[in-house]
């Protein structure tokens, strides 16, 4: 954010009545006129060009304090792919995610996060634009060509305010110098942001985590898929870590991204924890062993831990770990306030989530886990209005539906529940047919006809799927939960426990599983999670 600064005027005498002054001696001493007159004048000029002075040293200690003002926040943008062929976008974004990976290490520095300034991708946009959107004083803009062997790039740093250029350097490399030039341009965007940086800050800025270009680029072609978030692609990240890692067995970065990419497939696949998990905690302590201070593999150590481990007291140190080598990691802030609100710590919840949101304002995930945390702390006005807001900025998004269904259920504005659930079943792919039976069911038994239709395409997927897929076993609780049938309720949370199932982290905070409270199994079944009592 720019901080406003006042300038100091300074006033004195109008020359006009030092003039004046003058004339009147004139007039009134006779023979010693000349030589008074003389020196009145010479007075006037000189003071004349001392006031003259004294306002441009004013000026332009103005203007040398605005341009070097420290920049306390920045926002990289993805850097533009000027080759035409989008086969490369793989290194233009992933250049881009590492610069800001970085950058992140710089004491005092608020950067935004890779899923926001993605938003920005494909979209002409100017620095005093997203200055304003997204709050930061800086804005770095790169353009990547890429013919043949050769690499160039263009980077530029501009105020986000003024929109004025504050440094501008370009770099002409071989892509077998992938790993050089990453390093080089963190190190000179630092150099120009922080240039008081000890030679360990600067070391930590520009660390190179491979010298191996074909690992880095194999890395690159992982994040890229990564992000895409879809079971299919997670494979393919998989893949591609695991070629990184065969180029270079030392990269840490590699590992870690191997670890993400198993602890996701089992909740984007509907595969079995089981199959994943313990595969996806292995590549995280691989990460570790080799770089301890990797952020990012302590916040995917702690993850793993925390919903296929229930170790809630180890989890919650590699989060602690995570957020302190890196305050800049929204991930790390984000899982670490899901972990909180679970244990019904509110307060310290919703903090970590709103230092999250702060820095990735435009991420999906954590503006839809904010509502969730507030709906978890009952503040339910709170949690519709965040939710509404997630819902108008991701439209297309099934789950932010259902969670405002479950926000208005919590709120007793039954009307609006509906419609949200109908309209998130409708984006997960139900044809029309089965949306109008969950309505009909609604119409002619309320809330335990609508569950009751509902579990019933529950148990017909299970019984539909292959020995290979899952489903998971807490969905089917919740929706037994819903038509308080304490019996399967139970059966379906010991079969989630037997699998691991993340959701069940969530229980203790879920309003439908209240009516077991008085049951000692239900109470053994918390105690066994690790969630308070």
């Amino acid at each position: 954010k720019t901080n406003e600064r006042n300038r100091q005027t300074l006033s004195g005498r109008d020359a006009s009545s030092t003039a004046a002054d003058a004339f009147s001696l004139q007039r009134d001493t006779g023979a010693e006129v000349v030589s008074a007159s003389t020196f009145n004048r010479k007075a006037v000029f000189f003071l004349a060009a001392i006031l003259m002075v004294l306002l441009a040293g004013g000026f332009f200690s103005f203007w040398n304090l605005t341009a070097k003002r420290q920049v306390g926040s920045i926002a990289v943008m993805p850097f533009l792919n000027l080759s035409g062929d989008v086969s490369i976008d793989y290194l233009s974004d992933g250049m881009t995610e590492n610069l800001i990976r970085s950058l992140s290490n710089i004491p005092d520095l608020s950067i935004k996060a890779r899923s926001t300034v993605f938003t920005y991708k494909g979209k002409e946009t100017s620095p005093k634009q997203i200055g304003e959107e997204l709050t930061v004083d800086a804005v770095l803009i790169g353009k990547l060509l890429h013919t043949g062997d050769e690499l160039k790039l263009d980077i530029e740093l501009v105020d986000a305010v003024s929109q004025n250029l504050l440094w501008s350097q370009s770099y002409s490399r071989k892509l077998t110098d992938l790993a050089a030039v990453q390093s080089d341009i963190a190190r000179d965007v630092a150099d120009r942001l922080r240039p008081e940086l000890s030679t360990a800050e600067q070391n930590q800025v520009a660390k190179n985590y491979s010298n191996s270009s074909e690992a880095q680029q194999l890395y690159l072609k992982g994040r890229f898929h990564w992000n895409k978030r879809n079971v299919k692609d997670l494979y393919r990240a998989a893949d591609y870590f695991s070629q990184a890692i065969e180029k270079d067995s030392k990269y840490a970065l590699a590992h870690a991204g191997l670890a993400d990419s198993y602890a996701l497939i089992p909740l984007y696949g509907n595969l079995r924890p089981h199959e994943f998990k313990p595969k996806a905690k292995q590549s995280a302590l691989k990460a570790l062993e080799i770089d301890g201070n990797l952020a990012e593999a302590h916040a995917s150590l702690g993850y793993i831990i925390n919903t296929y481990d229930f170790d809630w007291d180890g989890a919650e140190r590699e989060y602690k770990t995570a957020i302190r080598l890196n305050p800049n990691y929204p991930t790390a802030r984000q899982w670490y306030a899901e972990h909180l609100a679970f244990r019904g710590m509110e307060t310290e919840s919703l903090e970590q989530i709103s230092i999250a949101l702060e820095l990735d304002p435009l991420s999906l995930v954590i503006n839809r886990m904010k509502g969730n945390v507030l709906m978890f702390a009952k503040r339910y006005d709170e949690a519709i209005a965040q939710l509404v807001k997630t819902g108008e900025m991701y439209p297309e998004n099934a789950l932010v539906r259902i969670n405002l269904g479950e926000a208005f259920t919590a709120k007793g504005m039954d009307s609006e529940a509906l419609d949200q659930y109908l309209t998130g079943f409708k984006l997960e792919g139900k044809d029309a047919q089965e949306i109008q039976r969950f309505s009909d069911a609604y119409s002619s038994q309320g809330w335990s006809g609508f569950w009751t239709e509902y579990l019933a395409s529950l148990l017909a997927l299970q019984n539909a799927a292959g020995p290979s897929e899952y489903l998971n076993n807490e969905s089917i609780a919740y929706a037994y939960a819903s038509t308080k049938n304490k019996e399967k309720t139970l059966e379906y949370l010991a079969r989630a426990y037997d699998e691991r199932d993340p959701g069940l982290t969530t229980i203790k905070m879920t309003e439908a599983y209240d009516f077991l409270n008085d049951d000692p199994r239900y109470r053994e079944l918390i105690k066994k999670i690790g969630l308070p009592e």
